[in-house]
């Protein structure tokens, strides 16, 4: 089971270090971005159906104990996900 948890802290961290490109982006943003928008957007839904993806694998695959070693980052993530759902929405 050693190999899948390895495994999925490879991915999870790779959802990770797109999240925080993503909030970059989001942070930086101004109106003149307009176009690279769109393209944002079709980047982040394929984001977060991966990592949905992801999560489930986490879900249920993992045992308990191994299953706390993402407890916090999948809350994280979860806030940071919906924080950026709404803010692209409000540029919608």
């Amino acid at each position: 089971m050693a190999k899948s948890v390895k495994c999925l802290e490879r991915k999870f961290s790779d959802i990770e270090k797109q999240l925080s490109g993503f909030i970059a982006f989001m942070d930086t943003f101004v109106e003149d971005d307009k176009e690279v928008l769109s393209f944002k957007l079709s980047q982040f839904d394929r984001l977060n159906a991966k990592y949905e993806s992801v999560k489930e694998e986490i879900f249920t695959s993992l045992s308990d104990g191994e299953f706390n070693n993402f407890d916090g980052k999948i809350t994280t993530c979860n806030k940071h996900i919906e924080k950026l759902e709404v803010r692209l929405k409000s540029l919608n």
